[in-house]
């Protein structure tokens, strides 16, 4: 009677044990899904909002919503409350559904990155093109553009011969600034586009202006530029 009793002591105690640790694991599970396990709720668009928009009747309409982003992935300054950005007006253009920076918003005391805001590690880099190099003018502030080149292929006697190829030289590249200087003598505005460039892309792209022609092709938004085979004159003929 006695080991019986101390069986059914023992049972008792384990069966509670198991109770504690299905406890503890659930509040863990919901502890979890509280914190996101490393993620962070921002606040970001629903639709793409130009520069120069103040955001109090966007945030009253619930213009805003939130989305889970991992902690390694924040940008410097993120926005996670709506409030935030009440009394705010855009200095840059704000995407769908990106990470919304306060360095995006005008009067902001945040310095990174200059007056240009270049990102850490980037320089940046003017290039001045006619209207159909760059998409007819239509490459805004905050754009993504994908960078092609092309070039004459030496010769063998190392002049330049009459095969041409052109390749992708960046394939995503983040517009900085855009502005027109019209000519004083009358002639044909001037566009300079301010890139975001590593220096190895910069001097690829100064390499490229001076020694061939520089295209660029817009990126819609939230789409990637890829970098593609390069196209070749000496192929297309055979």
């Amino acid at each position: 009677m006695k080991s019986h009793t101390t069986g059914v002591a023992v049972a008792l105690v384990l069966a509670a044990l198991a109770t504690v640790g299905v406890f503890l694991y659930v509040q863990g599970v919901r502890h979890s899904a509280t914190t996101g396990g490393g993620m962070v709720s921002v606040v970001v668009s629903k639709d793409d909002i130009p520069a120069g928009t103040q955001l109090n009747t966007l945030v009253e309409g619930g213009a805003f919503t939130t989305r889970s982003v991992p902690r390694d992935d924040l940008v410097q300054g993120v926005i996670t409350d709506v409030g935030q950005l009440r009394g705010q007006t855009t200095a840059f253009p704000i995407l769908a559904n990106e990470q919304i920076s306060s360095s995006r918003f005008k009067g902001t005391t945040e310095v990174s990155g200059g007056r240009l805001g270049i990102p850490n590690g980037y320089v940046a880099t003017t290039v001045s093109l006619e209207g159909q190099r760059i998409v007819g003018g239509a490459i805004q502030q905050g754009d993504h553009v994908t960078l092609y080149g092309t070039y004459d292929e030496p010769g063998s006697n190392g002049s330049s011969g009459q095969a041409q190829e052109t390749r992708t030289i960046v394939p995503d590249v983040r517009v900085l600034t855009v502005t027109t200087s019209t000519d004083s003598s009358g002639g044909a505005p001037q566009t300079f586009v301010t890139l975001a460039l590593h220096p190895y892309d910069s001097e690829l792209v100064v390499y490229t202006q001076e020694q061939g022609h520089l295209w660029m092709s817009l990126l819609p938004p939230n789409q990637q530029g890829i970098d593609t085979a390069p196209v070749k004159s000496w192929n297309l003929v055979r």
